[in-house]
């Protein structure tokens, strides 16, 4: 009997999903202008262009030092592209978008949020303040967060917007003259959510969890701290940790099961308030990949209080 070649299965699925990423791709180095706008649709940021798609650099621009897109920035980067900041040893600088601002209301918290790997132990995150003529008002709100070197970093802080101020911008950066190199991307801001409401999303099939005892010099606040798992695989956190006097640092729960653990070290600057009556300040939280909740920067002297509604965190790249 004659022998046939055997035939080779046509995979139509892989070959339709090849031809749609090699169009997204081509859409986006010939374009980016034109994907831009749907993608900061998606992600609900108030800033433009916050992943440097197709390298674009609108809008964003380097003190105290240089900066560039490239589209290999160190594994395992969340986003294909991001912004390559080198500071120049001249002083504290920063990469910022102070070229693409966005209207603010002085008094509101906003939310910056921003993937971070840099050969630095430490960086800033934060926003510049500018009035209604564009003028800047005071000086950017950044405070600074401890990271480890070179090591993608997802970081976040809820910031107020001053009295004055009418537009915002974000900025990362480095706090001193450190030379540090430092790679970012997917940096986004939002009007920040404070409000504590369980059940108030019925489309979330997750309910609220409560967290359980507080390890020493930690109880709950007012609303009660609480966790839960959105449809889009991120963990979100809400309610209010009380500290003793005296308490800078230390852990302060352990989430129960894996499930709500992160594969990579997460860190935050969160509002705290303190004192009589109330000032408002930030202290830094540290979520590890052993499910660890851990102050790891908070204010000295009297007791105080820190808000967990800004910490929201993907549980995998």
């Amino acid at each position: 009997m004659p022998r046939y070649q055997q035939a080779i299965p046509f995979d139509i699925v892989r070959s339709v999903k090849n031809a749609q990423n090699d169009i997204r791709t081509l859409q986006v180095a010939a374009s980016p202008a034109l994907v831009r706008k749907p993608l900061n649709a998606v992600q609900a940021s108030l800033n433009p262009n916050p992943y440097f798609w197709g390298m674009d650099p609108t809008g964003w621009a380097a003190t105290a030092g240089s900066f560039s897109v490239v589209s290999d920035p160190p594994d395992p980067a969340p986003y294909p592209y991001a912004a390559l900041y080198t500071n120049d040893l001249s002083g504290a600088g920063s990469l910022s978008q102070s070229g693409s601002t966005f209207p603010v209301q002085s008094g509101q918290q906003y939310l910056v949020q921003a993937y971070v790997n840099t050969s630095a132990s430490s960086v800033q995150i934060g926003f510049g303040w500018q009035d209604g003529t564009h003028t800047t008002t005071a000086g950017p709100t950044n405070p600074t967060i401890t990271v480890t070197p070179n090591t993608w970093t997802l970081l976040s802080a809820a910031l107020t917007a001053p009295a004055l101020a009418d537009f915002a911008y974000p900025l990362v950066g480095s706090p001193s003259g450190d030379g540090a190199i430092t790679y970012v991307t997917g940096i986004t801001s939002q009007v920040a959510s404070i409000a504590y409401q369980p059940g108030s999303s019925p489309q979330v099939p997750e309910t609220w969890h409560a967290m359980g005892a507080f390890n020493a010099n930690f109880s709950h606040g007012s609303p009660a701290p609480a966790y839960k798992l959105y449809p889009d695989n991120t963990v979100a956190f809400a309610g209010i940790v009380s500290v003793t006097s005296g308490t800078t640092s230390g852990t302060v729960f352990t989430l129960p099961t894996s499930s709500y653990f992160p594969i990579s070290t997460k860190k935050w600057a969160v509002p705290i308030s303190a004192g009589t009556p109330a000032t408002t300040a930030n202290a830094q939280i540290t979520l590890n990949t052993s499910g660890q909740i851990i102050l790891s920067a908070g204010p000295t002297g009297a007791a105080y209080s820190f808000a967990l509604d800004v910490i929201r965190y993907p549980l995998d790249y």
